[in-house]
């Protein structure tokens, strides 16, 4: 028995230093370039401190980008090289200037999830091309206009929420999570899901199952973004089979009732239904079953937590800064009573105290914790013999780039001024920049803004002792969510319009 033990013990070593070779194959890459590099640890590259929870994902890039004092850097992904940019120029030649040989991001299209695959963060070369040329529009100046009602009756009903549950000690990333589930469901599906008025709603479920901190969550995320194999061996799926089951069913619902009754909902099944019509383009680009699915699933799941998040942080710096609170307060007063007491969306766009605070919450607080890139293209980086080869990964580190000192002074203080007189460059990129940037930041800064407006015209947001500082970060969760719940009271005041 004894010697059976020993054999299949011998034989699992084995097999360990089988994958550890396999897995280590590359790790002189960076060395044989000339690349600074930090050293790898065996089986998981640089991914250590990720997958043992040690830091959440913005904070581990943070960190590494504060430890290595170089314009660029290697790490590895398990065994895939990715290079960290930390110079600003850089950055600027692979977002923008040398847009052509960067196209793609790192998150693995799976043939086997095409509802994951075809979405249009994740969709790769031409068809990404194709694929956001049709959605553009959705996102115009004129289209976000005819949503502006829709959004601030949103912003209204979240407000009565609070004043619902008496005011004291609330959690605003709850509140905010439900006002961004209303209005994905509303602008994105047309329906009214009411999580605000109805406790536990399906939809609030179902958003908050795409970024839990389960361990299964955290693993589908870190292998769709580093560890493409074993996705593509065990044919693993990124979202949850109940969220996906879901969103399907809603979808498709709403999809029938469009084309049947012929009516138009200002969302973005008015376009999706277009698109439909369109046999040339369906038949080039696979638009069917679950590739149409995906181009409302990706709103939908970039669009809930980012927006909730950017208004719970909002809230959170100004609970903690009540001159900064006063100042934007004033701000939104005197900028209405030019525009004869109403609350437009040109009264919104002159608000300019209340852009520089928006800013700065996403500055300190962004809700992308990294922007990545793949290498499409042989390519020589400016001013040196390197040569980053066609499929290395580029991560610029979001969260360690918005905090250097040498991009923005005092960057743990919350200082809004800054923005007065800033001129927006590549090292703010909470919205990405360049051809791949965020399609929808005109619509979710607007939503985040009358959130904030219609808070602030009823309420004054103070600190208590539940509120968190510092304020610290789950480390379980793929996307910067707070450890703890973001508590706060909401004294009401007069009415500033």
């Amino acid at each position: 028995m004894m010697y059976w033990f020993v054999e299949i013990l011998l034989l699992i070593l084995f097999l360990l230093y089988l994958v550890h070779l396999y897995i280590s194959r590359n790790f002189d890459y960076w060395r044989k370039r000339n690349v600074p590099f930090i050293k790898p640890s065996p089986f998981v590259g640089n991914l250590m401190d990720v997958i043992l929870h040690k830091y959440d994902m913005a904070g581990f890039f943070e960190k590494i980008y504060n430890d290595m004092d170089v314009p660029f850097f290697g790490i590895f992904l398990f065994s895939k090289p990715a290079l960290i940019i930390k110079d600003v120029n850089l950055m600027k030649h692979i977002l923008v200037k040398d847009f052509d040989h960067f196209v793609d991001r790192v998150m693995y299209a799976s043939e086997h999830d095409p509802a994951t695959a075809h979405m249009l963060f994740i969709e790769k070369g031409d068809k990404w091309k194709t694929i956001r040329a049709k959605m553009s529009p959705y996102f115009s100046p004129s289209k976000v206009k005819t949503m502006f009602s829709a959004m601030d009756n949103l912003a209204i009903s979240m407000c009565n929420h609070i004043v619902a549950n008496k005011l004291v000690n609330l959690d605003v990333k709850d509140i905010s999570s439900k006002f961004s589930v209303d209005l994905i469901a509303k602008c994105v599906f047309g329906i009214e899901s009411k999580s605000l008025e109805i406790e536990n709603g399906e939809f609030l479920m179902i958003a908050q199952k795409i970024f839990d901190t389960r361990l299964i969550t955290s693993f589908r995320y870190l292998c769709y973004f580093f560890f493409h194999s074993f996705v593509r061996i065990f044919k693993i799926k990124l979202f949850d089979p109940e969220v996906l089951n879901f969103l399907r069913t809603v979808f498709w619902e709403c999809i029938r009732i469009r084309e049947e009754d012929k009516i138009e909902g200002n969302d973005l099944m008015d376009i999706i239904v277009e698109l439909r019509k369109n046999k040339e383009f369906c038949e080039r680009t696979k638009f069917e079953g679950d590739a149409v699915i995906a181009q409302a699933l990706i709103f939908f799941v970039a669009g809930f937590e980012t927006t909730a998040s950017t208004i719970a942080f909002t809230l959170y710096s100004l609970c903690l800064n009540p001159d900064i609170q006063r100042k934007l307060r004033k701000d939104i007063k005197d900028t209405i009573e030019k525009h004869d007491g109403k609350l437009t969306i040109e009264s919104v766009g002159e608000m300019s105290y209340l852009d520089m605070v928006m800013k700065e919450t996403m500055r300190k607080y962004s809700p992308v914790p990294i922007i990545d890139r793949v290498c499409t293209r042989d390519y020589k980086i400016p001013s040196t013999d390197v040569i980053i080869e066609k499929g290395v990964v580029i991560l610029l580190p979001v969260s360690g780039i918005q905090n250097d000192p040498r991009n923005f002074k005092e960057p743990e203080e919350y200082i809004p001024e800054r923005f007065e007189s800033y001129k927006e460059d590549i090292s703010y990129l909470s919205f990405g920049h360049g051809p791949r940037a965020c399609i929808g930041r005109r619509f979710g800064l607007l939503a985040t803004k009358l959130a904030i407006i219609r808070v602030l015209r009823e309420f004054e947001v103070h600190s208590t002792d539940e509120t968190p500082v510092p304020l610290l970060f789950n480390t379980k969760s793929t996307i910067p969510q707070p450890l703890e719940k973001l508590k706060m009271s909401f004294i009401a005041t007069d009415p500033l319009f």
